[in-house]
């Protein structure tokens, strides 16, 4: 088998492996004419430079992020959840009754408000107090 062979051989098993990868495993998946400690330097050096790299993690290796790069990947996702049922009686009673205070809320849904209910709307932007 021939080298090139074996340096795709090795990244095909790095690549498809989310975990660090033991040298024993790698060189599982090589004929016997080949060694990975023969293979990994040259992918190492083949790597530099890019921006993925293969690196060393104790007696294991893994493809990783360079680290110059990764400020690039990250995007800022903000996760919306559906509100809950109290919120959304909460807010229809505020729409209805506006001003409100909180014993009125209570009084006209016919149970107390649960805590950090009243919170989310404000967090949410969807109220604003109107003094006290």
């Amino acid at each position: 088998m021939s080298r090139e062979l074996g340096l795709r051989i090795v990244e095909a098993v790095l690549f498809s492996r989310a975990e660090p990868v033991p040298e024993a495993v790698l060189q599982a998946h090589l004929p016997g004419d080949l060694h990975v400690a023969d293979l990994l330097p040259e992918l190492v050096l083949a790597y530099s430079g890019r921006g993925i790299r293969l690196e060393r993690i104790g007696q294991d290796w893994a493809l990783r992020t360079d680290p110059e790069i990764a400020p690039y990947l990250a995007r800022v996702e903000e996760k919306r959840r559906k509100p809950s049922r109290a919120v959304m009686e909460t807010l229809a009673v505020i729409a209805w009754k506006q001003p409100v205070t909180r014993g009125e809320i209570e009084q006209v849904r016919g149970v107390a408000l649960a805590q950090g209910t009243l919170e989310q709307l404000l967090d949410a932007g969807w109220v604003a107090p109107a003094g006290r």
